[in-house]
């Protein structure tokens, strides 16, 4: 027998079942899902204004790790951004006829088919999909909307670069607990890092509220192009979707409405109603014939 002498203390007996971890009373809201991104990024805003507004001032828990909260408060965001996108697609995938045949290639594990409902189901598909920089989710909006070449939008472009920056604080939190390492470094070579390798990340809540406002315009911007790339879509003539008599098409087309409308952050002011807008795609698809 080798060499044994305690260097620390013993390891501790735990006893739980993993089971009653999960809330298996949720049910799934009936919002849309930058409607659902915006309720969760609220959650997250508040305890920002808990932390400065209780805990800064309550001496006998100054000591309150606020380094630690804002650190899990990004990574809150970033969850909350890649939620959007897998509940966005799994939506599309349900009801968009087109989005459907396209995933028709796709493999799906034996153990999806028989545990998921219908209604859940198009979510297997993404598992393994990461959307956690710009590139992952173009791959995804090709592999299973059949949206291509999203980056050619310059606005699109935009706001993903800046996105991008932030899934490298993200991988930076994951995985070197806060430290710029040089992988990071290489991948953030567009701005001033010179002295920040192996340095921990600082925020606070000034930044994050810059961060939230990355976040949000990479939803809001998204939401727009992929509501005006499928709506779009099914107005093509060779496939129309719709005969261009809202009493019949109603029921249909307010699916795709409830998928994309927001009415968070705060709702646009003048948005159109469901038979505004399907009043609009009626108009564009007369451009088509």
């Amino acid at each position: 027998m080798g060499f044994k002498r305690s260097i620390n203390n013993s390891a501790t007996t735990v006893s739980y079942l993993l089971d009653t971890f999960f809330d298996i009373s949720y049910s799934e809201p009936n919002n849309s899902p930058i409607d659902n991104y915006f309720e969760k990024t609220d959650s997250l805003n508040k305890l920002i204004t808990y932390y400065d507004t209780v805990v800064v001032s309550n001496p006998p828990i100054s000591t309150f790790p606020s380094k630690t909260l804002y650190n899990l408060i990004l990574l809150g965001y970033m969850s909350v951004v890649e939620s959007y996108f897998r509940e966005l697609i799994r939506k599309l995938v349900l009801i968009d006829e087109h989005s459907a045949k396209h995933c028709e290639k796709h493999s799906l594990k034996y153990g999806a088919a028989v545990i998921h409902s219908k209604e859940i189901l198009p979510e297997a598909l993404l598992e393994g999909y990461s959307f956690a920089n710009q590139t992952r989710i173009a791959e995804a909006l090709k592999e299973f909307l059949d949206i291509k070449n999203i980056y050619n939008d310059s606005q699109l472009k935009q706001v993903a670069q800046k996105f991008n920056d932030i899934c490298q604080l993200r991988h930076i939190l994951i995985h070197r607990y806060g430290k710029l390492g040089i992988d990071n470094y290489i991948n953030l070579r567009d701005h001033s890092l010179n002295n920040c390798i192996e340095k921990p990340i600082d925020l606070n809540s000034t930044k994050l509220f810059n961060i939230s406002v990355v976040c949000n315009n990479l939803v809001l911007i998204f939401n727009q192009f992929i509501s005006d790339e499928i709506l779009g879509r099914t107005a093509i003539r060779a496939n129309c979707k719709w005969t261009w008599d809202f009493r019949s098409d109603r029921k249909e087309f307010s699916k795709y409405y409830k998928i994309f409308e927001c009415n968070s952050n705060p709702p646009l002011a003048g948005k159109p109603d469901m038979f505004t807008l399907y009043n609009d795609l009626r108009i564009y698809g007369r451009t088509l014939r």
